[in-house]
């Protein structure tokens, strides 16, 4: 057994869709607090895919790169990601792909402890989800 543990890019990427797509089904079965947790998770893990294509299988990543990484912080990923500048110009050409982010911005880790309501569960989702303006739509163009 290895004493390292890693998530691939392909993986984080299948695990966005799943968390989505898990997402959606909790909220059809009104299990709205899951549901949402599990959106943000859908963005968490398609910003650690498009992360993932920063790390060079030929060299060793830098230790405070690899270290902030293990975040669950979304403008923290968007960040480490490199991806700043794109969703900056990208929100300014789309003002409901930018309401969108603010949306999503609004999601912690945190959220697992708190009951949410249908409303606020259902503007994630279609925040996420959303298939032209969507921020998960938007950060496959980037993983």
């Amino acid at each position: 057994m290895s004493d390292f543990s890693f998530t691939s890019r392909d993986s984080f990427q299948r695990l966005s869709q799943e968390k989505i797509e898990d997402a959606i089904l909790l909220l059809e079965h009104e299990r709205f607090s899951n549901a949402y947790y599990l959106a943000g998770y859908a963005i968490e893990s398609g910003l650690k895919a498009a992360l993932c294509k920063k790390f060079l299988a030929e060299c060793l990543p830098d230790r405070k790169l690899v270290q902030s990484a293990y975040t669950h912080d979304l403008q923290t990923l968007i960040k480490l990601a490199n991806l700043s500048q794109e969703l900056d110009q990208s929100t300014k050409l789309d003002p409901n792909l930018a309401s969108n982010w603010s949306t999503v911005l609004q999601w912690s880790e945190a959220s697992r402890y708190e009951i949410l309501d249908a409303f606020k569960v259902f503007e994630i989702i279609k925040a996420v989800s959303d298939p032209t303006h969507g921020v998960l739509q938007w950060l496959k163009q980037h993983w």
